[in-house]
């Protein structure tokens, strides 16, 4: 035994050293993109109004990440039982993406059970079609209710696509960490425990087992380990059982994530991987699809916008004011509005003015909203177009896309702000800030300009890169 535990706590400290260097990074990345994708899931949820918005902070239930209920609700209870339990789920979400401690060590077994457990609470690969999980059902549903405009609903499908890929991958990293996590306990508990006890070799090995196991569980009340019955029965065979030598070989072989009976080498996929990523289109690839996320982010502007614009044509203007756009529009044989705004840029401190012909910025934003719903879904072939294009040509138009989204960010915030300037004393109506969706906006710019980034640094590496 002792042999085996030394050469099995090297492994462990092998394995600990590949978990930190891969493991929990792609674990954060899985967890951040699930946050993300739901967060827009949630949104577009409340955008249509099919939930209501529901404050939910409760930090003791969120530090263990005690899920939502799962108990079936009634017809009359449905909007604000979906509008607690979704927006429970947001924040777990986030406190998995964000707060959650990550590491080969704070991962215990107790809290890998949990973060599965956020993982299943939607089934996400039976997301719009018929589940046998109470929770993926009720979602399905939902969906179903935003077909009016039918671009929601595709949207929808295309995020739950997202959040089934970030699952799989969330869930592959924690089989890593959980078989650590095991042979680590099954290390301690031989190391701490096992050599007090002795194993009646007398009787036949399942009546030993059971006196060994009953003997070990009085020993281990009120210890800081906790007794589980499969992993103990485990540790049990692999120092006693009539196979216990290949039983040790296979646990070693599994924590360097080898087949039974073969031996170490190279870890070939850690090399593609690398190859992988010096490869520059992947990263520009990358940043359109990145762009994606804006699709809903437009879509909630526009319906925003339009409430704002239909208000102010009904309440914000005088009856010489209505007279006066009703001849323009008369004249001009088109019902088009211009607005005169002013927005002060909190960088630098200049005033913006700008004329914007409401109709016309619509109309554009509705343009975007199309092209960017094309990369909101994992459609092949978006994809394939993207790879047969030249990588120059790539660049410059996410480069025309990335300047002309900073455009729009400052025109939505002139057009926020003459609404609530023309709006806010008005009782009849509440304006409906874009704030937020503007600041969202921004934040998945900068990450697409991170991505333009990561494709020059790479383009340059390989041209200085001297040829074999």
């Amino acid at each position: 035994m002792k042999n085996y535990d030394e050469e099995l706590l090297l492994a462990l400290q092998t394995k600990q050293d590949s978990l930190s260097k891969e493991a929990v990074a792609n674990l954060k990345d899985n967890l951040i993109n699930l946050h993300e994708t739901f967060r827009n899931i949630y949104n577009i949820f409340l955008n249509k109004n099919v939930i209501r918005a529901y404050e939910y902070n409760d930090e003791a239930r969120l530090s263990t990440l005690t899920l939502p209920s799962k108990e079936v609700f009634s017809d009359g209870q449905r909007v604000s039982e979906l509008s607690l339990r979704l927006a429970e789920l947001n924040q777990l979400y986030d406190y998995a993406a964000h707060s959650f401690k990550i590491s080969a060590e704070a991962l215990t077994l107790v809290q890998l059970k949990r973060l599965t457990g956020l993982l299943r609470y939607i089934e996400w690969q039976q997301f719009g079609v018929s589940s046998e999980n109470y929770m993926t059902d009720c979602l399905s549903l939902l969906t179903k209710e935003t077909r009016s405009d039918g671009v929601s609903e595709k949207m929808l499908m295309g995020l739950g696509k997202k959040m089934t890929m970030a699952t799989r991958g969330a869930i592959e990293a924690i089989r890593d960490f959980t078989s650590y996590q095991k042979e680590l306990y099954k290390h301690t508990l031989r190391t701490t425990y096992f050599a007090g006890l002795s194993f009646d070799s007398t009787l036949p090995y399942a009546k030993g087992e059971d006196k060994f196991i009953n003997g070990l569980r009085k020993v281990m009340v009120g210890g800081k380990l906790p007794f589980y019955r499969e992993l103990v029965v485990e540790a049990c065979a692999e120092i006693y059982g009539d196979k216990a030598e290949e039983l040790q070989n296979n646990v070693l072989q599994a924590l360097q994530n080898l087949p039974a009976g073969d031996k170490p080498e190279a870890k070939a996929p850690t090399k593609k991987k690398e190859a992988a990523a010096k490869n520059p289109k992947d990263s520009i690839i990358a940043a359109f699809f990145e762009l994606g996320r804006l699709a809903f982010l437009f879509d909630s502007v526009i319906k925003k916008l339009e409430q704002n614009n239909l208000g102010y044509t009904k309440y914000g203007l005088s009856f010489g004011q209505k007279f006066a756009l009703w001849l323009r529009r008369f004249a001009a044989g088109s019902p088009a509005v211009v607005y005169k705004t002013a927005f002060v840029d909190p960088a630098s401190g200049s005033t913006h003015r700008k004329e914007i012909d409401f109709d016309k910025f619509i109309d554009k934003l509705e343009n975007r909203l199309k092209f960017f719903t094309s990369f909101a879904n994992s459609n092949p072939q978006v994809n394939k177009k993207l790879n047969d294009m030249a990588d120059e040509d790539l660049d410059k138009l996410l480069s025309k896309h990335i300047t002309e989204s900073r455009e729009i960010t400052t025109d939505l915030l002139a057009l926020d702000n003459f609404f609530k300037e023309n709006l806010a004393a008005n009782k009849k109506l509440s304006v409906k800030g874009i704030k937020i969706e503007v600041n969202n906006i921004k934040q998945v710019i900068s990450r697409v300009v991170e991505f333009r980034h990561e494709y020059i640094s790479a383009k340059e590496l390989l041209a200085a890169k001297p040829a074999l």
